[in-house]
């Protein structure tokens, strides 16, 4: 059975490596929606030690403006593609783009890093934000 996007992103919406799952979320309130918290205070707090536990390979034509690649390539999930972003800081997949060389954390270090530092937020908790 060939995998689909649909049953890719299915996959990436329960996974424990998803990249929404590193900030807080905010409810508008007439709670239809929430939104992820832009900062991301646990990436930032072991950014070192995702540094420290990463492999530098060299950056390869074939991954051009596709860090999704090169998560999938590395982990087997193209989940990861925002922190393989985040470590090489780079802000946008546009600016992903020959660049020397490419940090990839090692995926044990990423799987420490979110054992216990991204708790979801249940609803009730959530903070409301008026629009």
């Amino acid at each position: 059975m060939t995998l689909t996007i649909d049953d890719e992103a299915a996959q990436a919406i329960r996974s424990p490596l998803d990249w929404e799952r590193t900030g807080r979320r905010f409810k508008t309130d007439n709670d239809l929606f929430t939104l992820p918290d832009p900062n991301r205070f646990t990436v930032d707090e072991n950014l070192f030690y995702l540094l420290k536990n990463a492999l530098e390979v060299p950056f390869e034509n074939q991954y051009n403006y596709r860090p999704d690649y090169v998560s999938h390539d590395y982990y087997g999930t193209t989940v990861l593609a925002n922190v393989i972003l985040y470590i090489n800081s780079v802000r946008l997949p546009e600016e992903f783009v020959e660049l020397d060389l490419l940090l990839i954390p090692a995926f044990d270090a990423v799987i420490i890093m979110l054992q216990d530092n991204f708790p979801e937020e249940k609803s009730e908790d959530l903070q409301s934000i008026n629009w």
